[in-house]
This record gives C-alpha cells, structure tokens and sequence, in this order.
C-alpha cells in the first residue's frame, strides 16, 4: 500500500479507520504533506484506489515517531495535551515514593560479625531514636532491647545500637540527597520527553 498527497508518494504499512472520528496510517517514512493539497489517497499494491480522504474533515492532525515508522493521525477526538508541569508533578512524586520504598527497605548492617537486616518503617524510625536518647540520658546501661528483621527482641550492646542508629541516618540521608538531585534535574527540564526520560 501506498498513500499520496499531491505529488508525494508514501509507502503505508498499514490503515486503521474508525468510522469518521480518526484514521491512522502508518508509514515508512516521516510524511511531508503540502498545505495546498487536503486529499490524502490510499492506493494498493496494484494501484488500485482505496480511499480518498479530505484532512479538512478532521480537526487535528499529528504526525508522531512510532519506532522505525511513522503515524500520520486524523481525528476528531479532542487530544489531551498534558502540560510540562504536570509531568513534572507526575515523576516527582514517583521519585519520592521511591526514595520512601529504599528508606523503609532499610540496610544491612554486621552485628558481631554477622550481618543483620534492620527496616526503616516510620515505627523502626522512632524505636531507635527514642531507644538512643534514652541511653543518651542512662549513661549507665550497657545494652539494651532490640531486634532485627524476623527476629525476637534481644539485648543488644549499646555501642551496637548507637551503630543502627548511624546507619539508619546515613541510609535516610543518602537517599533524601539523592532524591533532591532528581527533584532539582527534574525541575530543570524543558521536554516532556526529557522529564520522561528520568
């Protein structure tokens, strides 16, 4: 198949109709239709004449990259155009929630020479914070209860717990850096197609 526009001759992969509210063809090559010129024709392989269609008949007109082709789109659908900001807003948020998922996901951390892994839930959040100011404020205590991840509670050593503690702020603050470098990358960019890209 093939579709002509004045005197430009276009090979067509294929043709989809939708009564007469859009029409696609997809091409080989990327189309350059004339202004003057609002009939496009669909021709088969024998140069038989399949359809002739008047552009005028249809309110918007795209032509968009679809791998190694290209789709000439007719419709009379209103087309949704989402702003700039919005994807923006949209992939912020995406990378805030996962920046929240690697946080709560927590860290490794080597407990007396065995590797333990320890949450980062809002919960994890507080239990050691308030289980470190507490030793803060009991300088005499030694140890104190606490678990790792599908474990019982257990005394651990003071020194062990002030260290889940470091690796939970450095986990936190790594992560939180991180996110606002994308943020401010995100923020930055001009194209959708870039802001997608992230």
């Amino acid at each position: 198949m093939y579709i002509k526009n004045g005197k430009n001759k276009i090979n067509c992969t294929d043709f989809v109709s939708n009564n007469s509210s859009s029409v696609l063809f997809y091409l080989s090559t990327e189309p350059k239709l004339t202004k003057t010129n609002t009939t496009i024709e669909l021709y088969d392989d024998s140069d038989f004449m399949m359809a002739s269609i008047n552009r005028n008949d249809y309110k918007n007109e795209k032509i968009s990259k679809f791998g190694e082709e290209y789709i000439l789109t007719l419709t009379n659908e209103e087309e949704v155009v989402v702003s700039l900001d919005d994807v923006k807003a949209s992939k912020i948020k995406e990378l805030s929630e996962q920046a929240n998922n690697i946080i709560t996901n927590g860290f490794d951390l080597d407990i007396n020479g065995e590797s333990k892994h320890f949450s980062l839930e809002v919960h994890d959040q507080q239990n050691i914070t308030s289980i470190c100011q507490y030793l803060l404020s009991h300088e005499e205590l030694s140890e104190y209860m606490y678990h790792a991840d599908n474990e019982d509670m257990k005394l651990y050593s003071r020194e062990n717990i002030f260290a889940i503690r470091d690796k939970m702020i450095e986990t936190i603050t790594g992560v939180v850096e991180d996110y606002h470098k994308k943020r401010s990358i995100v923020n930055s960019l001009e194209t959708v197609e870039e802001v997608n890209d992230i």
